[in-house]
């Protein structure tokens, strides 16, 4: 299931981002389900709470308190994609991201194939977070590695384990 969060201040806007989600996703296998919020700390609130895919959010709201909104947002929002939508080029770049590594930016003027392609990519996105796991122990602690993320694997003399990512690699003993 693809869980998609949308949080803006204009429900009229809120409403349109939603049908046009739900008519992108009748094209695909996987279901969807979307939350509307009008106010990003029950957003936050509901981010804690659960995991979402996609967020939508006003990029308005994150001068909301200063910076904490956006230092909560990016604490708790790393294996999330956010979609800021501006009406403001000038708000949007600088600012965004530099924070946000995982976001994208959308002018208000939302249209369907724009949706289609973030939905699509997150739709083949959540088939790789469900994979299966490996758990790894060494003197460091205890790591979760998915599956997907391992380039691969070696071991020396029966003793060491070597584990090797994309951007690091895990020495264990046996």
């Amino acid at each position: 299931m693809i869980k998609i969060a949308i949080c803006m201040k204009d429900l009229t806007f809120s409403n349109d981002i939603c049908r046009q989600i739900q008519h992108c996703c009748s094209s695909i296998d996987n279901q969807i389900g979307i939350k509307q919020f009008n106010d990003i700390w029950s957003l936050l609130e509901a981010v804690n709470d659960q995991d979402f895919d996609l967020i939508f959010l006003e990029i308005k709201m994150l001068s909301d308190e200063g910076g904490l909104v956006s230092d909560k947002l990016k604490e708790i929002t790393n294996d999330m994609t956010l979609i800021f939508v501006t009406d403001s080029v000038e708000l949007s770049s600088d600012k965004v991201e530099d924070k946000f590594t995982n976001s994208v930016i959308l002018k208000n003027s939302i249209n369907y194939e724009k949706i289609q392609s973030l939905v699509n990519e997150t739709n083949r996105l959540s088939f790789f977070k469900k994979k299966k796991s490996l758990l790894v122990k060494n003197e460091q602690g205890i790591f979760k590695i998915r599956l997907n993320e391992i380039v691969f694997i070696e071991s020396s003399k029966k003793k060491l384990l070597f584990i090797h990512k994309m951007n690091k690699s895990l020495v264990t003993k046996r």
